[in-house]
């Protein structure tokens, strides 16, 4: 009997090994992001050879004059219909010349690789498309941040590109997220100011520069 009983357990070890095998599991896979890439079309802007002369023939902002705008084709080409925003830094923090209220959206000039500040710019979206259809809603937040607005820091319309925020793009008018796009096209127009007195009392040419970054955001 107690051969058995051995007999019978050493079965039953036998019987539940056999059923103890193992397999192993995991998770595997690719996510890939939709890829957008900008394209300014001669992004850094050109004022041209002008006499002072001429300049100060230009109309005038506060102290300082109004050089001729100057318009950048842009476009935004998205590989599937992808919520990308722009943002906007000046590289030349601190050196916005002063002229109103509306400085805090502005960028800095110096003159060459001086570090004077002689001037300022800005910038705005203009004759804008989405998938072929016109932006009917501009949008504006802080960098990094999510809070959408229809007008910039200084009151200004949402289309300015303001510097440290990001500009998101709707459809319809009165939207207060951005929308979604596979294409976008359009201007970015660029409005320049030079100090009056810098011009006037010149000896040198002047060579106004400016520097910012536009940088793709994804949502």
């Amino acid at each position: 009997m107690f051969k058995k009983v051995l007999v019978a357990s050493a079965l039953l070890a036998t019987i539940i090994n056999a059923n103890a095998s193992s397999s192993a599991f995991g998770l595997t896979g690719t996510i890939t992001p939709e890829a957008c890439n900008v394209t300014l079309t001669g992004g850094t802007v050109n004022l041209g050879s002008i006499s002072t002369s001429v300049v100060k023939g230009y109309g005038t902002l506060g102290t300082s004059y109004s050089m001729p705008n100057v318009l950048v084709p842009i476009s935004i080409i998205c590989s599937a219909p992808t919520k990308v925003e722009v943002s906007f830094v000046d590289n030349k923090v601190g050196k916005v010349f002063a002229l109103d209220a509306h400085d805090a959206i502005r960028y800095g000039i110096v003159d060459g690789a001086g570090t004077t500040a002689i001037g300022t710019y800005q910038t705005s979206f203009t004759s804008t498309v989405i998938d072929n259809v016109a932006v009917g809603q501009f949008l504006n937040a802080p960098n990094n941040t999510t809070t959408w607005t229809a007008t910039g820091p200084t009151g200004l319309p949402a289309s300015f590109g303001a510097q440290g925020y990001t500009i998101g793009f709707a459809k319809l008018a009165g939207a207060t997220t951005p929308d979604s796009f596979t294409t976008l096209a359009g201007n970015l127009t660029f409005s320049t100011f030079i100090s009056g007195v810098y011009v006037k009392s010149a000896t040198a040419a002047i060579t106004p520069t400016g520097s910012g970054t536009l940088t793709l955001v994804y949502l």
